[in-house]
């Protein structure tokens, strides 16, 4: 079918695991992205979050979007094996980042559209972490909660596997994009003990703008670890802790104090965007 035919034609393109299938009505398709769902929505610019229970014991959270912006359509119309929308980019980055190792939440169903005159929309459903905290928030929690000593332990293991997950990433010239301390989850239970080994007990969310980049891998490098520092801003962590976070991370390096310019230009720029007028 050439560009033209696919301009006035429409078409779908839909996964969903058994766990879904079994789950939902057939006809889920047809009334997915018309579903009214309160629970912790946010609405923003065309798309949509919400926290939906299908059951007691099989609750996600649906992100959708209604109107994409005409790059994302256009690249639909030429490309149309390729995914265009964040609803199924996702769920392709999902995949990549397990095949790397990477602890992610298991999206469950995933859907894109592309109506006559380039009308694009998706949806991806995500199973929600039960019981887990962003480390934002379980950072303070256990800094209010373990003793000094403990929580001195406590930041050690975790700096070790955030510089881990990292370098799955980035040795692998896959970058985030995203990478900030909000988008990092950690159960609820590791707030209030010592882990024995913190490998695999964090997961990475929110993998929508994840991208593949070799020729500018140091800026992409450069970025999510700018993110990374710009988002420690917050109680329980300490320079010292970034530091550690800094000469383990800089190991791999071929050129540690290039990376560590662009890193601290960066994050000046997320700063003053923060606080024009500081």
């Amino acid at each position: 079918m050439g560009i033209i035919s696919r301009f006035f034609s429409r078409y779908e393109r839909l996964y969903s695991t058994p766990e879904w299938d079994t789950r939902l009505p057939q006809d889920w398709p047809s009334t997915i992205m018309t579903l009214t769902i309160q629970d912790r929505l946010h609405e923003k610019q065309g798309r949509s979050i919400a926290r939906w229970t299908i059951s007691s014991d099989f609750v996600v959270y649906l992100k959708r979007h209604y109107r994409l912006p005409f790059r994302d359509r256009l690249r639909a119309l030429i490309f149309p094996t390729k995914p265009a929308s964040p609803g199924l980019q996702e769920w392709h980055n999902l995949q990549t980042a397990q095949r790397l190792s990477i602890p992610t939440p298991q999206a469950v169903a995933a859907g894109e559209w592309l109506k006559p005159k380039l009308q694009l929309s998706s949806f991806i459903a995500i199973k929600e972490l039960t019981n887990q905290l962003p480390l934002h928030e379980a950072i303070p929690k256990a800094y209010q909660t373990l003793t000094p000593i403990q929580f001195r332990q406590w930041k050690t293991g975790l700096i070790h596997e955030l510089v881990r997950l990292s370098h799955l990433f980035h040795s692998n010239h896959y970058f985030h994009r995203d990478w900030y301390l909000c988008h990092f989850y950690i159960h609820e239970q590791h707030t209030t003990q010592l882990p024995t080994n913190w490998e695999g007990k964090v997961t990475v969310i929110d993998l929508h703008r994840m991208t593949y980049q070799r020729i500018k891998s140091l800026l992409y490098r450069s970025k999510d670890l700018a993110q990374l520092l710009y988002s420690s801003d917050c109680l329980g962590i300490t320079n010292r802790d970034r530091f550690l976070f800094w000469i383990l991370y800089r190991r791999s390096l071929p050129k540690p104090q290039l990376t560590k310019w662009f890193i601290i230009r960066k994050w000046k720029l997320y700063l003053r965007h923060d606080r024009p007028n500081g």
